[in-house]
């Protein structure tokens, strides 16, 4: 066979020669965080909300873009979120736009604006205000102690440095819309099995 060309699927391709994918579309990066690094922003932004960006809506002291969905978990979603940070399960990652700042100091346009994982954070915030009680506590009841084993909950964090409205546009909706959402019946606790594996 010749060494330009490899079989794939029974058909034969030409190799590619060089560089071919395209160059990363944002050069983000992780963080290992915590839940207590969304409060202190929340606290932050509360200890001096004139210097900060202020779009219609906000969550935790993360600005929301205008096009970001509104709230839509309901109270059980958000008690079985928080009841997995609890429990030490993976609690998945959120995406924030970086912060910049105007001459003045004030925050730009976009800066720290929240782009994945308002839901996630916004189940926090309500129980942080007692909206619900979780494993049949709310959380003013809990002593400080056990409140600070939650705030220390690991939940990562990816930071993208973006000033253009359209590429964030852009991005939010690939990490919105780049799944498939699951159905009801694929639950694994009503006994769901895939007949198609073999």
């Amino acid at each position: 066979m010749d060494k330009q060309l490899v079989e794939i699927q029974g058909e034969l391709l030409p190799k590619a020669t060089g560089k071919v994918m395209p160059i990363k579309m944002y050069d983000g990066r992780s963080r290992a965080t915590s839940i207590e690094t969304i409060i202190d922003v929340n606290e932050r932004y509360l200890a001096r909300p004139e210097e900060q960006w202020q779009p219609k809506r906000m969550v935790l002291g993360h600005p929301l873009p205008d096009w970001q969905r509104p709230h839509e978990w309901t109270e059980e979603q958000s008690i079985k979120f928080i009841e997995s940070a609890w429990l030490g399960l993976h609690i998945g990652t959120y995406v924030v736009n970086a912060r910049d700042y105007d001459k003045e100091g004030n925050e730009i346009p976009f800066s720290g604006a929240l782009l994945d994982g308002q839901q996630r954070l916004t189940a926090i915030e309500l129980y942080l205000n007692n909206a619900f009680k979780v494993f049949g506590y709310y959380w003013s009841q809990l002593c400080r102690s056990e409140q600070r084993k939650f705030e220390w909950c690991s939940f990562t964090s990816e930071e993208v440095n973006i000033w253009d409205e359209q590429e964030l546009r852009a991005l939010s909706d690939r990490l919105a819309f780049g799944g498939t959402a699951h159905k009801e019946e694929y639950r694994a606790l009503d006994g769901y099995v895939n007949e198609g594996v073999e």
